[in-house]
């Protein structure tokens, strides 16, 4: 028989045809099974399509992780779009970390398209309101790995998604649960920063919608009044899903030995409350994940070994033989990158946007929480248009204070009074002096604002200390530019010396001058600073300013009360503020002025930059008049001396001073 040449092209399309259907099956048949897989007998007609939807269905899990993905990395890069180049500040180990724990070879993903975790899982979640409505979900014939993690969420950052993903990555598990507290009660936390349960609900519920089904909440604890720790709402979430295979990880911080055996006794104890075992059905795990010191050393034998005592003890105490207590399965979580050391009070501090999933920094703000400007009710917008002018507003009373206090000497015959404001790397300094200028002018009285940032030394030469310390190689032009620092110096040990970055010869000549024209016939003088340096542009200008008989000057500058400078002052402040505001301060100044070398900023801030200001502190604090501290819900203007340099202190005014140290000691 002859065949044309189109029909036996035809053949050959059917025969390869044939073939691909046939390893296409094979594929099928012999794919790694999984913990939810389903293992269907061969030669039934729908074995094929079963196997497809469960393969469709990974292929939804992993778009959907991929999704997850995508919506942390845009939001993060909202504020640093450099981030994954960096190493050292706490962005970018986040991103690492979260990009890690989703794209590795063993990380999200590929769980997932191996069949290790099944986001589509059925569970009830809401007991209040209706269920998200999601066509996907399935009932899993096997048990159902789930994670529950009570928060407070108050507010919900960005740790505690980390640290949720990253226990999911290493348990396997198909979901986690959050549960947020209803009532803030059983934590200290400023009463403006105790936000109502359904903001804090409505905030996280927005942010895990993002993450559904990986991550799903739970509308526990919305009811009025509830008070329930997260333990005891894991029972009632068990209670709802009493008909669903599952193994329960209850996922907490470890942060150090008391907290561990609370909350194991605590498991217990709900665990004969709640008849915990009766149901087959359910397993329970107790997840610690690191957190602090204690956190980063406890181990696995560790954890098993307090378990066991408070079995024992528990079953002492209960008159109950320890065969009468199951005992506990206890896991430690542990990753070098899963405690960044980022908790919610460093967002209601310091308002650093970057810490928090967008929707939660726009919902903080459109709605004055956490320390953000109050919403004024006749319009609805916020009082502040900025949080620069919000921080202005707070401040008022103090620079009134402050202004006061210079009208007083000015009163006595000081006619050209020279005050100085100290505080640590990026407090608030600059903005206070310029409150205080502003409230003098409407006084009456002209001021100047003299930085001494503008006194730093070679910058080169600054640059090579911070990589000394820190760790980096050094070019032979910064060795030889160091010359015998190099020795001297201890790479990543606390460096104490910050303070010869400033030229003090230099800053101790020009308060002379002023010191001498105060005592002069003259009625102007003119302060020129040769190569002043400039924070803004990193670079070097000759800056000149004017002072007349009659104007405050005001000097601002981190170590402006040295030993030294002292006597050129006639009122010497202090600003004292939350060290996480202040790091968070400095944290987002640095990725806005110097984003190519952040990771050595931010690190020599913590060997350098802190250290070297309280050991400075310490030394000088009995020198200081008064304290500027903002450390408290209430800003406050602080006497630390009974004597005003040359003015008579009211007896009321003393009192005062008296009883401030009477109750709070040191400061």
């Amino acid at each position: 028989m002859k065949f044309n040449k189109g029909y036996t092209y035809n053949l050959k399309i059917i025969s390869i045809a044939i073939s691909l259907a046939f390893l296409f099956n094979a594929a099928l048949y012999s794919y790694p099974s999984s913990k939810y897989s389903l293992r269907l007998p061969l030669g039934k007609e729908d074995d094929t399509l079963t196997r497809i939807e469960d393969l469709n269905r990974r292929e939804r899990a992993v778009q959907l992780a991929s999704e997850a993905w995508a919506f942390i990395e845009a939001d993060i890069k909202t504020w640093d779009p450099d981030v994954d180049k960096k190493r050292v500040p706490f962005l970018s180990r986040l991103y690492i970390a979260l990009n890690r724990t989703f794209n590795s070879e063993d990380g999200i993903v590929a769980k997932i398209r191996k069949g290790r975790m099944d986001p589509f899982v059925m569970l009830k979640t809401r007991k209040y309101g209706e269920e998200p409505d999601n066509i996907q979900l399935h009932d899993a014939e096997r048990e159902i790995e789930v994670g529950f993690f009570s928060t407070t969420g108050n507010p919900l950052h960005w740790g505690h998604i980390l640290v949720t993903l990253m226990s999911q990555n290493m348990l396997d598990l198909d979901t986690v649960v959050w549960r947020i507290d209803g009532e803030v009660r059983f934590k200290y936390v400023l009463e403006s920063d105790r936000v109502p349960a359904k903001d804090r609900h409505d905030i996280v519920k927005a942010v895990i919608g993002h993450f559904y089904p990986l991550m799903r909440y739970a509308d526990l604890s919305t009811e009025p009044g509830n008070k329930n720790e997260g333990a005891e709402e894991m029972y009632r979430f068990l209670e709802m899903n009493q008909d669903r295979k599952l193994h329960i990880y209850y996922l907490l911080g470890v942060e150090d030995e008391p907290h561990v055996r609370r909350y194991i006794r605590q498991q217990y104890e709900f665990a004969e409350k709640n008849n915990f075992g009766i149901n087959s059905n359910h397993k329970l795990t107790v997840g610690f994940i690191q957190r602090g010191a204690y956190g980063a050393l406890i181990t696995q034998e560790e954890l098993e070994r307090l378990g066991k005592e408070v079995r024992r003890k528990f079953a002492e105490e209960t008159d109950k033989s320890l065969n009468d207590i199951k005992l506990l399965d206890l896991r430690v979580i542990k990753d070098p990158d899963i405690d960044l050391k980022v908790a919610s009070t460093y967002y209601r501090n310091a308002h650093d946007p970057a810490i928090v999933p967008q929707i939660v920094d726009e919902y903080a703000r459109a709605h004055g929480l956490y320390g953000h400007s109050p919403i004024d009710p006749r319009t609805g917008k916020p009082i502040a248009a900025s949080e620069d002018e919000h921080f202005r507003l707070k401040l008022r009373p103090i620079a009134k204070g402050i202004v006061e206090e210079i009208i007083e000497k000015i009163k006595l015959g000081r006619q050209t009074p020279i005050i100085s404001i100290d505080g640590g790397s990026g407090s608030g300094k600059t903005t206070i002096a310029e409150e205080v200028a502003r409230y003098l002018k409407e006084r009456g009285y002209q001021s100047v604002i003299i930085g001494l940032d503008m006194y730093l030394k070679n910058r080169i030469w600054r640059h090579a200390i911070q990589k000394l310390v820190t760790g980096e190689m050094l070019t032979k032009a910064e060795k030889e530019l160091l010359d015998k620092m190099v020795q001297r110096i201890q790479k990543n040990q606390p460096y104490l010396d910050e303070e010869v970055f400033f030229d003090h010869a230099a800053i101790t000549k020009m308060l002379q001058y002023l010191a001498d024209f105060s005592r002069s016939s003259h009625q102007a003088h003119i302060i020129n600073i040769p190569n002043a340096y400039i924070q803004e542009t990193k670079e070097l200008e000759n800056r000149k300013f004017e002072v007349n008989k009659g104007m405050v000057v005001i000097v601002e500058g981190k170590y402006a009360n040295e030993e030294e400078l002292q006597p050129y002052y006639d009122l010497r402040y202090r600003l004292n503020d939350n060290p996480e505001r202040t790091e968070a301060h400095f944290e987002m100044r640095t990725r806005k002025l110097s984003p190519y070398d952040a990771d050595r900023q931010i690190k020599f801030y913590k060997l350098a930059l802190v250290p070297s200001y309280e050991a400075y502190a310490a030394r000088t604090q009995e020198q200081i008049y008064s304290l500027i501290d903002l450390t408290d819900e209430t800003w406050r203007l602080i006497p630390l001396t009974d004597i005003l340099v040359g003015i008579e202190v009211s007896k009321d005014i003393q009192d005062g001073r008296k009883n401030f140290r009477d109750t709070s000691g040191s400061i």
